[in-house]
Protein backbone atom coordinates (compact mmCIF):
# COMPACT_ATOMS: atom_id res chain seq x y z
CA UNK A 1 0.00 0.00 0.00
CA UNK A 2 2.82 2.21 0.59
CA UNK A 3 4.05 2.00 -2.57
CA UNK A 4 0.80 2.70 -4.13
CA UNK A 5 0.96 6.05 -2.23
CA UNK A 6 4.25 7.00 -3.18
CA UNK A 7 2.93 6.15 -6.80
CA UNK A 8 0.14 8.36 -6.72
CA UNK A 9 1.74 11.16 -4.83
CA UNK A 10 4.64 11.22 -7.58
CA UNK A 11 1.83 11.18 -9.99
CA UNK A 12 0.37 14.78 -11.53
CA UNK A 13 -2.04 15.49 -9.35
CA UNK A 14 -0.40 14.56 -5.72
CA UNK A 15 -2.75 15.38 -2.76
CA UNK A 16 -2.23 17.31 0.62
CA UNK A 17 -0.74 14.54 2.83
CA UNK A 18 0.78 16.11 6.12
CA UNK A 19 3.83 13.82 7.01
CA UNK A 20 2.15 10.89 9.25
CA UNK A 21 -0.71 10.79 7.74
CA UNK A 22 -2.21 7.07 7.14
CA UNK A 23 -1.36 5.84 3.93
CA UNK A 24 -5.20 4.48 3.76
CA UNK A 25 -6.26 8.49 4.44
CA UNK A 26 -4.11 9.17 1.52
CA UNK A 27 -5.28 6.97 -0.87
CA UNK A 28 -9.29 7.56 0.03
CA UNK A 29 -8.28 11.48 -1.12
CA UNK A 30 -7.56 10.82 -4.30
CA UNK A 31 -10.47 8.31 -4.61
CA UNK A 32 -12.73 11.63 -3.54
CA UNK A 33 -11.47 12.81 -6.56
CA UNK A 34 -12.84 9.75 -8.53
CA UNK A 35 -16.43 9.39 -6.50
CA UNK A 36 -16.90 13.22 -6.99
CA UNK A 37 -15.95 12.86 -11.12
CA UNK A 38 -18.44 10.06 -11.51
CA UNK A 39 -21.31 11.05 -9.59
CA UNK A 40 -21.82 14.06 -11.82
CA UNK A 41 -21.08 12.08 -14.64
CA UNK A 42 -24.11 12.25 -17.20
CA UNK A 43 -25.19 8.72 -16.89
CA UNK A 44 -25.60 9.56 -12.77
CA UNK A 45 -26.30 13.21 -12.67
CA UNK A 46 -26.55 12.94 -8.27
CA UNK A 47 -25.94 16.19 -6.99
CA UNK A 48 -24.56 14.96 -3.49
CA UNK A 49 -21.84 16.64 -1.88
CA UNK A 50 -18.56 15.01 -1.17
CA UNK A 51 -19.14 13.53 2.86
CA UNK A 52 -22.64 11.88 1.20
CA UNK A 53 -20.65 10.33 -1.50
CA UNK A 54 -17.82 9.09 1.02
CA UNK A 55 -20.86 7.70 3.48
CA UNK A 56 -22.96 6.12 0.36
CA UNK A 57 -19.30 4.40 -0.46
CA UNK A 58 -18.72 3.29 3.20
CA UNK A 59 -22.70 1.67 3.26
CA UNK A 60 -21.42 -0.42 -0.03
CA UNK A 61 -18.10 -1.45 2.24
CA UNK A 62 -20.30 -1.81 5.02
CA UNK A 63 -22.84 -4.30 3.48
CA UNK A 64 -22.53 -4.98 0.19
CA UNK A 65 -25.99 -6.26 -1.56
CA UNK A 66 -26.61 -9.20 -3.84
CA UNK A 67 -29.56 -7.53 -5.12
CA UNK A 68 -31.07 -3.64 -6.20
CA UNK A 69 -33.73 -4.34 -3.47
CA UNK A 70 -30.76 -4.89 -0.34
CA UNK A 71 -28.72 -2.20 -1.55
CA UNK A 72 -31.41 0.65 -1.41
CA UNK A 73 -33.30 -1.07 1.73
CA UNK A 74 -29.60 0.12 3.12
CA UNK A 75 -28.58 3.18 1.41
CA UNK A 76 -32.37 4.91 2.54
CA UNK A 77 -30.49 5.23 5.99
CA UNK A 78 -28.05 7.88 5.13
CA UNK A 79 -29.98 10.63 6.53
CA UNK A 80 -27.86 12.84 4.56
CA UNK A 81 -29.38 11.41 1.08
CA UNK A 82 -32.42 12.61 -0.40
CA UNK A 83 -35.06 10.21 -1.00
CA UNK A 84 -35.49 10.94 -4.36
CA UNK A 85 -32.31 10.17 -5.50
CA UNK A 86 -31.59 7.51 -3.44
CA UNK A 87 -31.98 4.46 -6.31
CA UNK A 88 -29.53 6.53 -8.42
CA UNK A 89 -27.00 6.43 -5.73
CA UNK A 90 -27.63 3.09 -5.22
CA UNK A 91 -27.18 2.06 -9.52
CA UNK A 92 -24.00 5.03 -8.90
CA UNK A 93 -22.23 2.66 -6.29
CA UNK A 94 -22.91 -0.40 -8.54
CA UNK A 95 -20.71 0.56 -11.46
CA UNK A 96 -18.34 2.46 -9.38
CA UNK A 97 -16.86 -0.66 -7.37
CA UNK A 98 -18.54 -3.61 -10.21
CA UNK A 99 -19.10 -6.80 -7.88
CA UNK A 100 -17.59 -10.56 -8.79
CA UNK A 101 -20.46 -13.07 -9.61
CA UNK A 102 -23.92 -12.35 -9.20
CA UNK A 103 -23.84 -9.70 -6.77
CA UNK A 104 -25.25 -6.24 -7.29
CA UNK A 105 -22.62 -4.37 -5.12
CA UNK A 106 -19.08 -4.50 -4.92
CA UNK A 107 -16.71 -2.43 -2.63
CA UNK A 108 -14.01 -0.11 -2.50
CA UNK A 109 -10.45 -2.08 -2.66
CA UNK A 110 -8.12 -3.14 -1.46
CA UNK A 111 -10.24 -4.23 2.10
CA UNK A 112 -8.08 -2.64 4.39
CA UNK A 113 -8.60 0.75 2.86
CA UNK A 114 -12.60 -0.25 2.60
CA UNK A 115 -12.66 -1.04 6.21
CA UNK A 116 -10.86 2.26 7.34
CA UNK A 117 -12.54 4.43 4.99
CA UNK A 118 -16.31 2.88 6.55
CA UNK A 119 -14.67 2.63 10.09
CA UNK A 120 -14.27 6.71 10.32
CA UNK A 121 -17.55 7.43 8.52
CA UNK A 122 -19.32 5.12 11.26
CA UNK A 123 -17.19 7.29 13.97
CA UNK A 124 -17.51 10.81 12.12
CA UNK A 125 -21.66 9.67 13.22
CA UNK A 126 -22.47 10.10 9.43
CA UNK A 127 -24.50 6.10 9.35
CA UNK A 128 -26.97 5.89 11.90
CA UNK A 129 -25.30 2.22 12.68
CA UNK A 130 -28.44 0.84 14.76
CA UNK A 131 -30.35 1.88 11.71
CA UNK A 132 -28.32 0.38 9.07
CA UNK A 133 -28.14 -3.16 10.67
CA UNK A 134 -31.50 -2.84 11.25
CA UNK A 135 -32.51 -2.34 7.25
CA UNK A 136 -29.53 -5.05 6.42
CA UNK A 137 -30.57 -8.52 5.19
CA UNK A 138 -28.28 -11.16 7.80
CA UNK A 139 -25.79 -11.40 5.03
CA UNK A 140 -25.39 -7.42 5.65
CA UNK A 141 -25.47 -7.89 9.21
CA UNK A 142 -22.82 -10.12 9.43
CA UNK A 143 -20.59 -7.73 6.66
CA UNK A 144 -21.35 -4.75 9.00
CA UNK A 145 -20.15 -6.24 11.99
CA UNK A 146 -17.83 -8.28 10.71
CA UNK A 147 -15.84 -5.22 8.67
CA UNK A 148 -16.05 -3.02 11.87
CA UNK A 149 -14.30 -5.46 13.83
CA UNK A 150 -11.75 -5.72 11.18
CA UNK A 151 -11.44 -1.71 11.10
CA UNK A 152 -10.84 -1.80 15.11
CA UNK A 153 -7.78 -4.53 14.73
CA UNK A 154 -6.19 -2.73 12.28
CA UNK A 155 -6.47 0.60 14.23
CA UNK A 156 -5.19 -0.72 17.55
CA UNK A 157 -2.60 -2.46 15.82
CA UNK A 158 -1.10 0.92 13.56
CA UNK A 159 -1.47 2.55 17.19
CA UNK A 160 -4.42 4.45 16.80
CA UNK A 161 -6.04 2.59 20.15
CA UNK A 162 -8.58 5.55 20.52
CA UNK A 163 -10.58 5.14 16.79
CA UNK A 164 -10.55 1.11 17.66
CA UNK A 165 -12.22 2.11 21.02
CA UNK A 166 -14.89 4.21 19.08
CA UNK A 167 -15.43 1.75 16.77
CA UNK A 168 -16.19 -0.74 18.90
CA UNK A 169 -18.01 1.32 21.63
CA UNK A 170 -20.75 2.21 18.39
CA UNK A 171 -21.01 -1.50 17.70
CA UNK A 172 -21.51 -2.24 21.06
CA UNK A 173 -23.99 0.69 21.49
CA UNK A 174 -25.89 -0.19 18.15
CA UNK A 175 -26.00 -3.62 19.21
CA UNK A 176 -27.68 -3.21 22.37
CA UNK A 177 -30.94 -1.93 21.00
CA UNK A 178 -30.88 -3.54 17.34
CA UNK A 179 -32.30 -7.37 17.20
CA UNK A 180 -29.81 -9.42 14.64
CA UNK A 181 -30.90 -12.45 12.88
CA UNK A 182 -29.73 -15.74 13.74
CA UNK A 183 -27.61 -16.54 10.94
CA UNK A 184 -25.94 -13.18 10.90
CA UNK A 185 -24.99 -13.51 14.74
CA UNK A 186 -23.92 -17.51 13.55
CA UNK A 187 -21.33 -15.74 10.32
CA UNK A 188 -20.00 -13.17 13.09
CA UNK A 189 -18.76 -15.33 15.83
CA UNK A 190 -17.55 -17.51 13.48
CA UNK A 191 -15.48 -15.06 10.93
CA UNK A 192 -13.94 -13.07 14.81
CA UNK A 193 -10.64 -13.80 15.54
CA UNK A 194 -9.52 -15.90 18.33
CA UNK A 195 -7.99 -15.15 20.17
CA UNK A 196 -8.15 -11.61 19.79
CA UNK A 197 -7.62 -8.58 22.87
CA UNK A 198 -9.38 -6.15 20.87
CA UNK A 199 -12.19 -7.68 19.76
CA UNK A 200 -13.05 -10.39 22.82
CA UNK A 201 -15.93 -7.98 24.12
CA UNK A 202 -17.63 -8.69 21.07
CA UNK A 203 -17.19 -11.84 20.58
CA UNK A 204 -18.58 -12.96 24.05
CA UNK A 205 -21.38 -10.71 23.30
CA UNK A 206 -21.99 -12.35 20.75
CA UNK A 207 -21.41 -16.12 20.97
CA UNK A 208 -23.53 -15.40 24.87
CA UNK A 209 -26.72 -14.24 22.42
CA UNK A 210 -26.01 -17.20 20.07
CA UNK A 211 -25.62 -19.51 22.76
CA UNK A 212 -29.04 -18.57 24.45
CA UNK A 213 -30.78 -18.68 21.31
CA UNK A 214 -29.56 -22.33 20.26
CA UNK A 215 -30.34 -22.98 24.11
CA UNK A 216 -34.21 -21.95 23.38
CA UNK A 217 -33.90 -23.48 19.80
CA UNK A 218 -32.84 -27.46 21.65
CA UNK A 219 -35.26 -26.93 24.19
CA UNK A 220 -37.95 -27.50 21.54
CA UNK A 221 -36.32 -29.31 18.79
CA UNK A 222 -33.47 -31.40 20.51
CA UNK A 223 -32.73 -33.41 17.87
CA UNK A 224 -32.01 -30.57 15.41
CA UNK A 225 -30.15 -27.85 17.40
CA UNK A 226 -28.77 -29.81 20.19
CA UNK A 227 -25.72 -29.79 18.11
CA UNK A 228 -25.57 -26.16 17.34
CA UNK A 229 -26.03 -25.54 21.39
CA UNK A 230 -22.89 -28.01 22.32
CA UNK A 231 -20.68 -26.19 19.20
CA UNK A 232 -21.91 -22.44 20.71
CA UNK A 233 -21.13 -23.44 24.49
CA UNK A 234 -17.57 -24.97 23.90
CA UNK A 235 -16.97 -21.59 21.49
CA UNK A 236 -18.37 -19.96 24.26
CA UNK A 237 -16.16 -21.54 26.99
CA UNK A 238 -13.20 -20.30 24.74
CA UNK A 239 -14.47 -16.64 24.76
CA UNK A 240 -15.00 -16.99 28.62
CA UNK A 241 -11.72 -18.02 29.37
CA UNK A 242 -9.97 -15.44 26.76
CA UNK A 243 -12.52 -12.55 29.07
CA UNK A 244 -10.74 -14.45 32.52
CA UNK A 245 -13.76 -15.91 32.87
CA UNK A 246 -12.72 -19.23 33.80
CA UNK A 247 -15.10 -20.93 36.54
CA UNK A 248 -17.98 -19.76 33.78
CA UNK A 249 -15.79 -20.89 30.82
CA UNK A 250 -15.28 -24.46 32.12
CA UNK A 251 -19.07 -24.73 33.45
CA UNK A 252 -19.86 -23.96 29.25
CA UNK A 253 -17.21 -26.81 28.46
CA UNK A 254 -18.59 -28.95 30.62
CA UNK A 255 -22.03 -28.59 29.78
CA UNK A 256 -20.77 -29.43 25.60
CA UNK A 257 -19.14 -32.62 26.69
CA UNK A 258 -22.31 -33.61 28.25
CA UNK A 259 -24.26 -32.88 24.94
CA UNK A 260 -21.76 -34.09 22.78
CA UNK A 261 -21.37 -37.56 24.87
CA UNK A 262 -25.05 -38.14 24.63
CA UNK A 263 -24.93 -37.39 20.67
CA UNK A 264 -21.43 -39.46 20.44
CA UNK A 265 -23.43 -42.59 22.26
CA UNK A 266 -26.01 -42.45 19.61
CA UNK A 267 -24.37 -41.82 16.48
CA UNK A 268 -20.21 -42.24 17.19
CA UNK A 269 -19.33 -41.47 13.81
CA UNK A 270 -20.52 -37.97 13.34
CA UNK A 271 -20.69 -37.03 17.16
CA UNK A 272 -17.16 -38.17 17.96
CA UNK A 273 -14.88 -35.76 16.61
CA UNK A 274 -16.45 -33.00 17.89
CA UNK A 275 -16.48 -35.19 20.93
CA UNK A 276 -12.48 -34.95 21.24
CA UNK A 277 -12.66 -31.42 20.43
CA UNK A 278 -14.59 -30.26 23.05
CA UNK A 279 -12.76 -32.99 25.54
CA UNK A 280 -9.33 -31.45 24.54
CA UNK A 281 -10.64 -27.90 24.94
CA UNK A 282 -11.89 -29.07 28.77
CA UNK A 283 -8.77 -30.65 29.51
CA UNK A 284 -7.39 -26.73 28.75
CA UNK A 285 -10.24 -25.21 31.30
CA UNK A 286 -9.68 -27.82 34.26
CA UNK A 287 -6.07 -26.66 33.67
CA UNK A 288 -6.65 -23.40 34.06
CA UNK A 289 -8.62 -24.12 37.23
CA UNK A 290 -6.01 -25.87 38.87
CA UNK A 291 -7.76 -29.72 38.37
CA UNK A 292 -4.82 -30.90 36.90
CA UNK A 293 -5.75 -34.92 37.53
CA UNK A 294 -9.12 -34.08 35.83
CA UNK A 295 -7.47 -32.37 33.13
CA UNK A 296 -5.23 -35.06 32.08
CA UNK A 297 -8.05 -37.74 32.47
CA UNK A 298 -10.36 -35.31 29.85
CA UNK A 299 -7.39 -34.48 27.37
CA UNK A 300 -6.26 -38.98 27.54
CA UNK A 301 -9.72 -39.25 26.32
CA UNK A 302 -9.39 -36.91 23.54
CA UNK A 303 -6.08 -38.58 22.62
CA UNK A 304 -8.15 -42.10 22.41
CA UNK A 305 -10.62 -40.87 20.05
CA UNK A 306 -8.10 -38.97 17.87
CA UNK A 307 -5.77 -41.90 17.60
CA UNK A 308 -8.96 -44.27 16.15
CA UNK A 309 -10.16 -41.52 13.69
CA UNK A 310 -7.02 -41.28 12.53
CA UNK A 311 -6.04 -44.97 12.12
CA UNK A 312 -9.02 -44.50 9.64
CA UNK A 313 -8.82 -41.14 8.01
CA UNK A 314 -5.22 -40.27 8.52
CA UNK A 315 -5.60 -37.04 6.43
CA UNK A 316 -8.72 -35.84 8.29
CA UNK A 317 -7.77 -36.46 11.99
CA UNK A 318 -3.97 -36.50 12.40
CA UNK A 319 -3.69 -32.69 13.02
CA UNK A 320 -6.19 -32.64 15.17
CA UNK A 321 -4.34 -35.75 16.67
CA UNK A 322 -1.07 -33.85 16.93
CA UNK A 323 -2.77 -31.52 18.48
CA UNK A 324 -4.15 -33.57 21.25
CA UNK A 325 -1.13 -34.94 21.87
CA UNK A 326 0.50 -32.10 22.16
CA UNK A 327 -1.59 -30.36 24.81
CA UNK A 328 -1.51 -34.12 26.30
CA UNK A 329 2.14 -33.44 26.31
CA UNK A 330 1.78 -29.78 28.50
CA UNK A 331 -0.75 -32.13 31.06
CA UNK A 332 1.90 -34.35 32.06
CA UNK A 333 4.18 -31.98 32.28
CA UNK A 334 2.14 -30.21 34.90
CA UNK A 335 2.10 -33.30 36.55
CA UNK A 336 5.91 -33.67 37.12
CA UNK A 337 5.22 -36.97 34.81
CA UNK A 338 7.86 -35.64 32.30
CA UNK A 339 9.62 -38.81 31.08
CA UNK A 340 5.61 -39.45 29.92
CA UNK A 341 5.28 -35.87 28.80
CA UNK A 342 8.68 -36.01 26.55
CA UNK A 343 7.10 -39.35 24.97
CA UNK A 344 4.02 -37.62 24.15
CA UNK A 345 5.62 -34.35 22.67
CA UNK A 346 7.95 -36.81 20.42
CA UNK A 347 4.89 -38.15 19.24
CA UNK A 348 3.19 -34.92 18.70
CA UNK A 349 6.62 -33.47 16.45
CA UNK A 350 6.62 -36.62 14.26
CA UNK A 351 2.92 -36.35 13.57
CA UNK A 352 3.49 -32.47 12.41
CA UNK A 353 6.87 -33.31 10.74
CA UNK A 354 5.54 -36.26 8.62
CA UNK A 355 2.44 -33.32 7.90
CA UNK A 356 4.63 -30.58 7.08
CA UNK A 357 6.38 -32.13 4.34
CA UNK A 358 3.25 -32.31 2.43
CA UNK A 359 2.37 -29.10 2.96
CA UNK A 360 4.88 -26.68 4.67
CA UNK A 361 3.16 -23.31 4.75
CA UNK A 362 -0.05 -25.08 7.09
CA UNK A 363 2.13 -27.11 9.48
CA UNK A 364 5.24 -25.58 9.59
CA UNK A 365 4.12 -23.02 12.56
CA UNK A 366 2.69 -25.84 14.84
CA UNK A 367 5.94 -28.07 14.01
CA UNK A 368 8.03 -25.57 15.58
CA UNK A 369 5.62 -25.00 18.61
CA UNK A 370 5.69 -28.47 19.02
CA UNK A 371 9.76 -28.36 18.72
CA UNK A 372 10.05 -25.61 21.42
CA UNK A 373 7.90 -27.47 24.22
CA UNK A 374 10.11 -30.50 23.37
CA UNK A 375 13.18 -28.42 23.22
CA UNK A 376 12.40 -27.47 26.80
CA UNK A 377 11.77 -30.77 28.18
CA UNK A 378 15.09 -32.09 26.65
CA UNK A 379 16.80 -29.39 28.47
CA UNK A 380 14.93 -30.57 31.60
CA UNK A 381 15.78 -33.94 31.58
CA UNK A 382 19.50 -32.29 31.26
CA UNK A 383 20.70 -32.89 27.80
CA UNK A 384 21.53 -29.07 26.94
CA UNK A 385 23.05 -30.24 23.72
CA UNK A 386 20.17 -32.28 22.21
CA UNK A 387 17.70 -29.03 23.45
CA UNK A 388 20.05 -26.36 21.46
CA UNK A 389 19.35 -28.52 18.44
CA UNK A 390 15.86 -28.66 18.69
CA UNK A 391 15.49 -25.09 19.87
CA UNK A 392 17.58 -24.40 16.11
CA UNK A 393 15.23 -26.36 14.16
CA UNK A 394 12.53 -23.89 15.45
CA UNK A 395 13.83 -20.84 15.51
CA UNK A 396 14.67 -21.89 12.05
CA UNK A 397 11.14 -22.53 11.00
CA UNK A 398 9.80 -19.44 12.72
CA UNK A 399 12.27 -17.27 10.72
CA UNK A 400 10.87 -18.63 7.36
CA UNK A 401 7.68 -18.35 8.39
CA UNK A 402 7.73 -14.70 10.27
CA UNK A 403 7.45 -12.54 6.67
CA UNK A 404 4.00 -13.71 5.44
CA UNK A 405 2.79 -14.72 8.74
CA UNK A 406 4.16 -12.29 11.39
CA UNK A 407 1.40 -13.02 14.11
CA UNK A 408 4.48 -16.05 14.69
CA UNK A 409 6.66 -13.48 15.89
CA UNK A 410 6.08 -14.30 19.33
CA UNK A 411 6.38 -17.18 19.15
CA UNK A 412 9.95 -16.73 17.69
CA UNK A 413 10.69 -14.73 20.95
CA UNK A 414 9.55 -17.75 23.12
CA UNK A 415 12.35 -20.28 21.45
CA UNK A 416 14.58 -17.37 20.81
CA UNK A 417 14.02 -16.86 25.11
CA UNK A 418 14.70 -20.60 25.69
CA UNK A 419 17.76 -20.62 23.27
CA UNK A 420 19.39 -18.03 24.94
CA UNK A 421 19.01 -19.93 28.38
CA UNK A 422 20.46 -23.26 27.21
CA UNK A 423 23.49 -21.09 25.36
CA UNK A 424 23.67 -19.82 29.42
CA UNK A 425 23.78 -23.18 30.48
CA UNK A 426 26.01 -24.30 28.28
CA UNK A 427 28.71 -22.00 28.89
CA UNK A 428 28.56 -19.81 26.02
CA UNK A 429 27.48 -16.21 27.34
CA UNK A 430 28.58 -14.77 24.13
CA UNK A 431 25.87 -16.55 21.99
CA UNK A 432 23.30 -16.23 24.41
CA UNK A 433 24.16 -12.15 24.70
CA UNK A 434 24.05 -12.07 21.50
CA UNK A 435 20.19 -13.73 21.02
CA UNK A 436 18.93 -11.38 23.78
CA UNK A 437 20.20 -8.02 21.66
CA UNK A 438 18.37 -9.69 18.61
CA UNK A 439 15.43 -9.86 21.28
CA UNK A 440 15.83 -6.25 22.35
CA UNK A 441 16.12 -4.57 18.74
CA UNK A 442 13.11 -6.25 17.44
CA UNK A 443 10.71 -6.01 20.43
CA UNK A 444 6.69 -7.60 20.12
CA UNK A 445 4.71 -4.85 19.05
CA UNK A 446 1.78 -3.45 21.32
CA UNK A 447 -0.71 -5.68 18.85
CA UNK A 448 1.16 -8.91 18.65
CA UNK A 449 -1.63 -10.25 19.99
CA UNK A 450 -4.68 -8.50 18.74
Amino acid sequence: MTALVDLLQHGPRPVDAAPGTPPERTLLKHEDRFWEASAKAPAHKLDLDAATLGAAVAVAALCGAGTRDEAVQVITTLPSLPGHQTAAAANWLATLYPADGNRYWGSLQPDRVAEYHASRVIEGGAIPLAALLAAGSPTQQAQTMTVLARAAIAHYNAGRTTNSDRVLHTLDTALDTTPLAYQAIQSTTAALPYPSRVTAPLALKLTTTLTQANRQLADLEPAAFERDLAASLSNLGGRLSEAGRRAEALTAEQQAVEIYRRLADLDPTAFEPDLATSLSNLGNHLSEAGRRAEALTAEQQAVEIYRRLAVGDPAAFEPDLAGSLSNLGNHLSEAWRRAEALTTTEQAVEIRRRLAVGDPAAFEPDLARSLTVLAMLIAMKGDLSGALRVTAEAVELYRRRIATTPTLLPGLHGALVLQASVLDALGRPEDAEAVRRWLGENPLPPGSRN
